[in-house]
């Protein structure tokens, strides 16, 4: 199974012709409205900055990439100093609520991996026939 970086029926060919008997499609419907991400979640993976993602503990203790931040760039090089997993989570989660709450994605976490500067659709049914495409060829 192929997962990581793939966010387009490119992505699928690709790793099929690799070998791989199933893929996994993450951020691109997490960009999706059908999604339940909140707005300003689903704007800041459309933005410029969705271009720039990086591996931080900073809003759980665990090792996972988001899209860069305010708040990241603040901890840059403290990373050693966070709390472990899950007291980290539960110190910042009030944070991140806030700042999602008030559509400040730069005080939140927005989980996306490496293709996140490369999605094209807000809405599941696009995504879903340009992954198909493949198949109806």
């Amino acid at each position: 199974m192929a997962a990581g970086g793939i966010s387009d029926a490119a992505g699928v060919e690709a790793a099929l012709r690799l070998g791989a008997s199933a893929v996994q499609v993450g951020t691109a419907f997490l960009a999706c409205g059908e999604s339940g991400a909140s707005a300003a979640y689903r704007d800041r993976l459309f933005s410029p900055a969705a271009r720039f993602t990086e591996l931080t503990r900073v809003y759980t203790g665990r090792l996972a990439r988001a899209v860069r931040t305010e708040l990241g760039g603040r901890f840059a090089g403290m990373e050693s100093e966070l709390a472990p997993f899950p007291l980290q989570s539960q110190l910042m989660a009030p944070i991140r609520k806030t700042a999602l709450d008030n559509g400040y994605s730069e005080y939140s976490a927005v989980w996306a991996g490496q293709a996140a500067g490369h999605l094209q659709h807000n809405k599941a049914v696009g995504l879903m026939e340009e992954l198909t495409s493949l198949w109806r060829k």
